[in-house]
């Protein structure tokens, strides 16, 4: 089961932090990466503190996130990832309007 689920031809903006085991707000060492498996499903780019999902074909998608942690000369990569699922937006319900109140029609004489 997909971690998001999202239409076709709509985005997804997801936000997101970098946190310490704790939970306190933490620093990168550079750009936080992020690419999907299927660029034919999603699209993937950061716009500051949001991952954005541009939608293309009905399918599933594997996003994944990296950045170096290590605030000096080494590197010591964190990394998530997650699934996308892009829906078919194929009927669903009907949605039925306001009822007119209308004269009866008297039903048409039967021709020969």
């Amino acid at each position: 089961m997909a971690d998001y689920k999202v239409y076709e031809g709509k985005d997804l903006r997801i936000p997101f932090a970098t946190v310490t085991p704790s939970g306190k707000a933490a620093k990168v060492d550079g750009a936080v990466e992020v690419s999907s498996d299927d660029l034919d499903v999603a699209n993937v780019s950061i716009d500051g503190d949001f991952i954005v999902i541009s939608t293309g074909a009905v399918g599933d998608a594997l996003i994944t996130m990296s950045a170096d942690a290590d605030l000096g000369e080494g590197k010591a990569y964190i990394e998530t990832s997650f699934t996308v699922e892009v829906l078919s937006e194929s009927a669903s319900a009907f949605n039925l309007g306001d009822g007119v109140v209308v004269d009866k029609i008297a039903p048409a004489e039967p021709t020969a």
